[in-house]
């Protein structure tokens, strides 16, 4: 529907409409890219100022945190758990994230009516 809305626009004009593979277009992909921040990007941003996850750092350099190790981005881990900062904007893009998405778990709420 969109398509046809530009094609009935541009008809009247003398141009040629060249496609690109992917990789040769390189500026078109710059220009469409999102800036916002991955939930993975903001726990690396938090993770100094969040005060339990400092603790748990000098407690792993002094080797009193079993389970917990830290990476070599500086990322703390649980077991295989990513220890997430007490920050709410985090969490909200966390969730946001993993319920939006379209190979979501839930995408969508199905009601079933039972008679």
């Amino acid at each position: 529907m969109r398509q046809r809305r530009w094609l009935e626009l541009i008809k009247d004009y003398d141009l040629e409409i060249h496609y690109h593979l992917g990789k040769a277009n390189v500026v078109a992909d710059a220009l469409s890219e999102k800036n916002e921040p991955t939930p993975e990007q903001e726990i690396r941003n938090h993770r100094k100022t969040d005060e339990k996850i400092r603790e748990i750092r000098e407690r792993i350099k002094l080797g009193k945190a079993p389970h917990f190790r830290e990476d070599e981005q500086g990322t703390v881990w649980y077991k295989n758990r990513i220890c997430v900062p007490d920050v709410d904007g985090i969490k909200k893009l966390i969730l946001g994230e993993a319920h939006d998405t379209a190979y979501s778990i839930h995408p969508a709420v199905q009601r079933c009516i039972m008679i």
